[in-house]
């Protein structure tokens, strides 16, 4: 099972995500500026993870272009990209279990 730092965001979601649509960026080549929370990459250059749960609790880790999961244009850590893509093609968006729930969709 692999192990990953957490890391914080220094801008607002929202900044970050405006930024992003008016620069026209993907996020498969999205380069951000926090560590990378894989185990033992030393990248510098992680965007957080973008899943937020009913609850409205984001995830702290993030991931730099080489570990990063990209679903629907948006950065994902390893499980909740599989979260993500099972979850809404069943339910749609409106489901998403908690942030610290570990088990896989």
């Amino acid at each position: 099972m692999r192990s990953w730092r957490y890391g914080r965001a220094h801008a607002s979601v929202e900044n970050a995500e405006s930024e992003i649509a008016t620069a026209n960026i993907t996020a498969a080549n999205l380069i951000g500026s926090m560590a990378c929370s894989a185990l033992r990459c030393k990248a510098r250059t992680a965007v957080q993870c973008a899943y937020v749960d009913r609850r409205e609790r984001r995830c702290q880790t993030a991931w730099c272009p080489e570990d990063r999961h990209v679903v629907h244009d948006r950065v994902y850590c390893t499980i909740h990209a599989h979260t993500i893509d099972g979850i809404e093609h069943d339910y749609g968006s409106e489901v998403h279990p908690d942030v610290d729930n570990r088990s896989v969709a």
